[in-house]
C-alpha cells in the first residue's frame, strides 16, 4: 500500500468515524437536546466488534491488551463458553455478587477473598473464568495421542528427583557444634530448599560416598556426606495424565489466542 492509498483510506475511515458520530449526535439531540449529548463512539474495533471507551478505560487504554481481551470473548463465544460478551451484563452481575457479599456480611456468614469488587477486579475475574473454561474444553477434547506427545516433548516437567540420604556435621571452627541426617526426597525438596537452597542443590548432585564442604554466610562451616543414592525418574504417564492435560490445553489456548491475534483485523480510529 502507497502513503497515498494509506491517506486515503485513513481518510475514508475518518468520514465513517465522522458520519457515524453525527447520527449518534443528532438521535441524541432530538430526545434530550444538543447540550445533553456527549458522543461515546467507540475508537477501537476488532473483527468488526467494537472496544468501548468504558472498556478501553478499565485496560488502561492499552490497544493491545484490548485487542487480546476481545480476541478472548470472542473465543469464547466461538467455543460456546458463553452466548455473547456484554460489558453491561458484566456491569450488572457485578452488582448483583457485591449484594450478595454485603448480605452475607451482614448475616454473620464468611465473605471469602475481596469484601466488594470494583468493576476492574470483576472484569479480570471474569475474563480469568472465559480462560479456564476454554482451557477445560479444550483438555476434554484432547485425544491421548496429543497428550502423550506433549507429556513426552515435556518430560522435563514430570521429573522425579531421586533420593539422597546424607550425614551432615557444622563446624564453628574446629568445634562440632551439630549433626544430623537428613534425606532429599521428591517431597521434602521444596523445604529443604527453601529453608538452605545451598544444602539442597548439593545433595542433588551428590553421588553415594561423596563429601562436600562449604561454609555458609554465617561461618559455619557444612560437611555432607552422601550415604545413600538413588537416579531421578519421570513420573509416568498415567500418574500425571491430568496435569499433562491441564498444561496441554494451556499452551494450546495459548497458540489459538496468538494465532487469532495475528489474524484479527484490527480499526484503530484513534
Amino acid at each position: 500500500m502507497t502513503g497515498l492509498e494509506r491517506t486515503d483510506r485513513r481518510r475514508s475511515m475518518n468520514v465513517k468515524m465522522l458520519v457515524r458520530t453525527a447520527g449518534a449526535l443528532v438521535f441524541c439531540s432530538l430526545l434530550f437536546g444538543v447540550s445533553g449529548c456527549q458522543t461515546r463512539e467507540p475508537l477501537l474495533y476488532v473483527n468488526g466488534t467494537a472496544v468501548t471507551e468504558e472498556e478501553m478505560a478499565l485496560l488502561n487504554d492499552g490497544a493491545d491488551t484490548a485487542v487480546r481481551m476481545k480476541v478472548l470473548q470472542q473465543t469464547a463465544e466461538e467455543y460456546g463458553v458463553i452466548d455473547a460478551f456484554s460489558l453491561e451484563e458484566l456491569k450488572s452481575d457485578l452488582e448483583q455478587e457485591n449484594q450478595r457479599r454485603a448480605q452475607q456480611l451482614q448475616d454473620g456468614e464468611v465473605v471469602y477473598g475481596i469484601q466488594e469488587y470494583t468493576l476492574v477486579q470483576y472484569y479480570n475475574i471474569v475474563m480469568g473464568e472465559y480462560e479456564s473454561s476454554l482451557e477445560d474444553t479444550l483438555a476434554e477434547a484432547a485425544s491421548e495421542e496429543n497428550l502423550l506427545e506433549y507429556y513426552h516433548s515435556h518430560l522435563e516437567d514430570y521429573e522425579e528427583i531421586g533420593e539422597t540420604s546424607a550425614d551432615v556435621k557444622l563446624y564453628s571452627g574446629r568445634e562440632l557444634v551439630n549433626q544430623f541426617s537428613i534425606e532429599l526426597t521428591d517431597s521434602t525438596y521444596r523445604s529443604i530448599s527453601e529453608q538452605n537452597a545451598e544444602l539442597a542443590a548439593n545433595l542433588e548432585i551428590m553421588e553415594e560416598g561423596e563429601t562436600e564442604t562449604w561454609t555458609d554466610e554465617y561461618g559455619l562451616e557444612w560437611q555432607v556426606t552422601c550415604t545413600d543414592k538413588t537416579d531421578s525418574s519421570y513420573a509416568a504417564f498415567e500418574d500425571v495424565r491430568g496435569a499433562v492435560a491441564e498444561q496441554y490445553a494451556a499452551a494450546q489456548l495459548q497458540n489459538i489466542l496468538d494465532n487469532k491475534i495475528t489474524e484479527s483485523k484490527v480499526e484503530d480510529l484513534r
